[in-house]
């Protein structure tokens, strides 16, 4: 990619958008390996709790600090790929601006990439990965049994 943009930028002159989604997208893949790397060892809290390594209220709150950062992750992930999305979609914009029937069918394709965008972070269950780590054991639990994710 790097390699890409750097020839992009030496043949042409400047970038396009299609360039920049590409760099916000690898930005977020970036910083969501960051996250894992941060909060990884929270991952692992179910088996430190099977061999009884963990009492309750760390267990709770290692619980929640892992469902937060799989929130967070989520989010940034479906970004990401969407990102990577709109440059496909920049790119045949590009190429098909004069032809007009092309204009209608990309703008067609580009608000049901956006729907679908906006319904996979609106179907993310907020309340339960939000919560503390009681709530989400006490209310949620059923819930984290089978998510809905897009």
């Amino acid at each position: 990619m790097t390699a890409r943009l750097l020839i992009r930028r030496a043949i042409l002159k400047r970038l396009y958008t299609e360039d920049y989604l590409v760099i916000v997208a690898l930005c977020l893949h970036v910083s969501s390996a960051i996250l894992w790397t941060i909060f990884g060892d929270n991952l692992y809290i179910t088996l430190d709790s099977v061999q009884n390594i963990l009492d309750i209220p760390v267990f709770l709150e290692k619980s929640g600090l892992s469902l937060h950062a799989n929130l967070a992750n989520y989010v940034i992930v479906w970004t990401s790929l969407w990102c990577v999305k709109l440059s496909f979609m920049a790119f045949f914009r590009s190429l098909g601006r004069h032809i007009k029937a092309q204009r209608y069918l990309w703008t067609g394709v580009l608000v049901f990439i956006l729907a679908s965008y906006f319904v996979c972070i609106g179907v993310l269950d907020y309340r339960c990965l939000s919560s503390t780590g009681f709530e989400i054991i006490s209310a949620c639990s059923l819930k984290l049994t089978s998510p809905r994710i897009c």
